[in-house]
């Protein structure tokens, strides 16, 4: 950059040394004062990019890590809902089990209990077979005194008509006797 200070100043084609030696030199501390002056705006503005990247470098490092720390928190939460779903489940599967087990339990407790109750029910069985028996043997009994009764009955009805039959009849002065409960 001073190179080309220089050069423009030797085409301006100044004739006096000395004016030009101190204009040179003003120049010349012009030039590099606005050399200074724009490099010290460029370390700046060099700073400045540097710094706003840096920012930006932070800002995506924090996006990403609260982006990793959301994904774990799901996978966390989303493992925990399954893991609670399985534990629901295999309490469901063990109540289940549970509940078969008690009926089948029941289930052999009614059978063994039908095996021992056995002999009861062949009583009962025989029971209501001998009082089946029995009350047609009552059946049968009192329809045969009943008719032996009958029987008997005509036959003495049968005797009493007879006797009647070869009795004298009674005299007329003698008045028949009758004795019910209703007379008295």
């Amino acid at each position: 950059m001073k190179t080309s200070a220089i050069l423009l100043l030797s085409c301006l084609g100044l004739s006096d040394t000395a004016y030009a030696a101190q204009s040179l030199t003003d120049q010349i501390n012009a030039v590099d004062a606005a050399q200074q002056q724009h490099e010290w705006a460029a370390r700046q503005a060099w700073q400045a990019q540097q710094a706003a990247e840096e920012r930006e470098r932070s800002h995506e490092e924090a996006v990403s890590r609260e982006r990793a720390r959301a994904t774990a928190a799901a996978r966390t939460a989303e493992s925990a809902r399954i893991e609670a779903e399985r534990q629901r489940n295999e309490s469901y599967e063990d109540k289940l089990r549970e509940l078969a087990l008690q009926e089948r339990e029941a289930q052999i407790q009614a059978e063994k209990t039908r095996a021992g109750r056995e002999g009861d029910f062949i009583d009962r069985e025989l029971k209501q077979k001998d009082a089946n028996a029995d009350l047609t043997q009552s059946e049968a009994d009192a329809n045969r005194n009943i008719s032996s009764g009958t029987k008997s009955f005509l036959e003495k009805e049968g005797d009493a008509d007879i006797k009647k039959d070869n009795t004298p009849p009674p005299p007329a002065s003698a008045k028949p006797q009758t004795s019910s409960w209703w007379s008295h």
